[in-house]
């Protein structure tokens, strides 16, 4: 296990700052002050190594169709930032070889974790990493094990992909050596991850702010995340009170959304609530404290904050606070925001450290024998809303499309703790054997993936469902009664 805080790299860069994979993604990674980042690779029709994430152009570019499809120069000129804010209108995708040559420009401390998806030249690849950017640490992962052989063949530092650990997995990492082994954060918690792996180990997409906590603690080399500004807070919280052991300091309760109930004009993803949120001094000496608010989509009238107050050592305060607001859509989940700080003492220089948290908004569904409707949520208030049926059959939940609203094309996707299912107009998926002891449920969504007046849209019950950098909260799914 690594002795050091683990490096913290930027997923696809900085995506909730800039778009995704982008050079204005990467470079505000950079000036936050990671230890580098991730970008995807994907070989385009004419062979050159494009930095995008999906197989498809529609999600993050104003072009359509299979990238591996179009040749280099009908995909150099597509807008590859008004989708995300209209600001980065023109931002263009990029080669690898700009990746690795802006890599480069950040020197030995930089680490470049690329992502391959697909058949790759990794040949190729190896001579650009060695011409354009020696000075950084450049990694190629794969879940493909071909891609991976290939890589450390070619030269390269290669990761291996897995969605968990197994014997298996154990057994052929010791007979064939790789540089590291990038999995989810929950791998790394179980029994096994107590063997002795002979590689990094790397967590992949650590976002939440108890999972960047633990991912200080459980003796990592690395991870990527999508929130830089809260995993370098969760780096110096780590290294300010390294006996530290319990939870995230700033704690905001969910608020859960009932937009069946009637919209405000803000849009479905919208309500009033009054909620609470606890600070927790998590130092070994006092601090000063005040607690903001800060919205990332949509719009909130926010009473009851801002606040300051002191805390002893270990001490919380419990603050109650009132919103109305919301948005047309799940993601970017307003935050909680708490600035700790102190003043020099025995040992440290006078400090702050500012401590964010995301005020999730939810849905919950019941499984029980009763059909159940689950209507979607809509773009425009306007405009009849999707619908589907929710049903428990003994072991099993069936969710069924009713009516695609003004959607064409529908097929379902639903979200079941960490397992994703589709279907095209039902899925029958098992339920844990303990779920309904499970008495806070389990993390649930569903949608539709369609086609909406000629564009390729994900259309949600709840946060959770699509491949953006923040697609917003799972609702939850309780326990009923049994079929």
């Amino acid at each position: 296990m690594s002795a050091r805080a683990p490096f913290v790299l930027g997923a696809r860069g900085a995506p909730l700052e800039a778009p995704e994979n982008t050079r204005a993604s990467f470079a505000a990674a950079y000036a936050l002050g990671l230890d580098g980042v991730a970008g995807d690779l994907r070989a385009c029709a004419s062979g050159e190594l494009v930095v995008h994430a999906d197989p498809g152009l529609e999600r993050t570019t104003d072009g359509q169709g299979p990238i591996a499809e179009r040749r280099w120069t009908e995909l150099a000129d597509l807008d590859a930032g008004t989708s995300f804010q209209a600001r980065f209108r023109g931002e263009r995708l990029l080669l690898a070889e700009e990746l690795l040559a802006l890599a480069d420009l950040h020197g030995g401390a930089s680490s470049l974790l690329l992502c391959a998806h697909g058949a790759l030249d990794v040949g190729r690849l190896a001579a650009l990493a060695r011409e354009l950017a020696p000075r950084a640490a450049v990694r190629l992962a794969a879940d493909d094990r071909e891609v991976v052989r290939a890589a450390r063949d070619a030269g390269l530092a290669a990761a291996a992909v897995a969605p968990g650990l197994d014997e298996r997995l154990l057994e052929r990492v010791r007979a064939e050596p790789v540089a590291a082994l990038l999995t989810p954060l929950e791998a790394w918690r179980a029994p096994l991850a107590a063997e002795d792996w002979p590689l990094e180990r790397w967590a992949t997409d650590v976002d939440a702010p108890a999972d960047l906590l633990d991912a200080q603690r459980l003796g990592l080399h690395a991870f990527t995340t999508r929130e830089p500004r809260r995993a370098l807070a969760a780096r110096a919280l780590h290294a300010l009170a390294p006996g530290f052991e319990g939870p995230w300091p700033v704690e905001p309760e969910p608020i859960e959304v009932h937009p069946e109930a009637g919209s405000l004009p803000a849009g479905d993803w919208s309500g009033s609530w009054t909620t609470r949120a606890r600070i927790v001094n998590p130092f070994a000496f006092p601090v000063r404290v005040r607690v903001g608010f800060v919205v990332r989509r949509g719009a909130f009238d926010v009473s009851g904050l801002p606040r300051a107050f002191e805390l002893a050592p270990g001490a919380s305060e419990l603050l109650t606070y009132s919103l109305t607001g919301g948005a047309r859509r799940p993601g970017g989940d307003p935050l909680v925001v708490a600035r700790f700080a102190w003043a020099r003492g025995p040992g440290r220089v006078a400090g702050e450290l500012d401590v964010d948290a995301p005020v999730a908004r939810v849905r919950t569904a019941v499984a029980d024998a009763i059909p159940r409707r689950i209507v979607l949520l809509r773009d425009d208030p306007r405009e009849r809303a999707a619908t589907l049926v929710l049903r428990r059959r003994a072991g099993h939940l069936v969710v069924a499309l009713e009516s695609p609203g003004v959607l064409a094309e529908p097929s379902l996707v639903v979200r079941l703790g960490a397992r994703t299912f589709r279907g095209r107009r039902g899925v029958r998926l098992p339920l844990p054997d303990d779920f309904d002891a499970r008495r806070a449920g389990i993390a649930f969504t569903c949608g539709l993936e369609a086609w909406d007046r000629g564009e390729r849209v994900v259309r949600p019950w709840a946060g959770g469902l699509g491949a953006g950098a923040d697609a917003g909260a799972l609702g939850v799914l309780l326990p009923g009664a049994r079929a």
